[in-house]
């Protein structure tokens, strides 16, 4: 995907304002970027903001993400069905876990009990278990089209998957590893962030005109449904402290969400 100079330049500033407000910034750990094409990862020196090393991964690396107790970065290799381990503060490969079949986007649930993949080219979410050392495959549910990305509430229970091409939401019972239930969503789900509370999933919508719905926090919920936004006025809805979407989707969380369609 080609990135814009502009563009790039406000994720810069982005990640330096991030540094700045969660004191990372003093500690001067390393930027980590993915080379999908190249099946690398370049460190970037956050004082000189120049290319200190690339980190070779598996082939089509997609999505890296920080483990919650924050010790290891894991890359996502999604064409060579494993997992690259790095450490987040010196930037030297830990391990490569292999058999991890499609991780395009993955997540562990905030107790790192559980770890989930999406696999988007083979339309399936993968459940692990983690014993802090290892991960073995609990159960494969085969999903909607397009799995995209994964999000996990904050009680480790639940776990929230995009399907992209067939526009929906999924949720799955973690302890049971069982589909509890899917919806439509608008077009083409890609990300989902649930709120700090539980009671709010964000999903960021890639294509149409940009609509979104968002729900009543009532104990009856009742969705309301924006119409697309007029030219030159798309709405900006927060996703994540500092980051910001013209297209999302609120819903409701299991605890209080409306059996009616958006």
């Amino acid at each position: 995907m080609r990135i814009s100079i502009p563009f790039f330049r406000v994720l810069l500033a982005f990640l330096v304002a991030s540094a700045f407000t969660s004191g990372v910034w003093a500690q001067l750990r390393p930027i980590f970027v993915l080379n999908s094409l190249d099946a690398d990862v370049s460190v970037i020196d956050p004082a000189s903001w120049k290319v200190v090393k690339r980190i070779s991964t598996g082939k089509e690396p997609h999505h890296l993400y920080l483990t919650p107790d924050e010790k290891s970065l894991i890359i996502a290799n999604a064409l060579s069905d494993s997992l690259t381990f790095v450490d987040p503060q010196t930037a030297e490969v830990q391990r490569t876990v292999r058999g991890i079949i499609d991780p395009y986007q993955l997540r562990f649930s905030p107790d790192m009990k559980w770890f989930v993949t999406a696999g988007n080219r083979l339309n399936h979410v993968d459940i692990y278990r983690w014993d802090g050392r290892d991960l073995t495959l609990a159960k494969r549910i085969a999903t909607g089209k397009t799995p995209s990305h994964v999000w996990i509430d904050s009680k480790s229970s639940t776990a929230y998957a995009t399907m992209q091409d067939s526009d929906e939401l999924v949720a799955i019972d973690l302890p049971s590893q069982t589909l509890k239930w899917r919806r439509k969503t608008g077009p083409l789900p890609a990300d989902v962030f649930g709120t700090p509370d539980d009671r709010y999933l964000l999903i960021g919508l890639t294509g149409g005109r940009g609509w979104r719905s968002t729900m009543s926090p009532a104990r009856r919920p009742v969705w309301r449904i924006t119409s697309p936004p007029a030219r030159g006025r798309t709405p900006s809805v927060p996703l994540a402290t500092g980051a910001m979407s013209s297209s999302a989707t609120a819903w409701p969380t299991p605890s209080a969400r409306s059996t009616s369609r958006p």
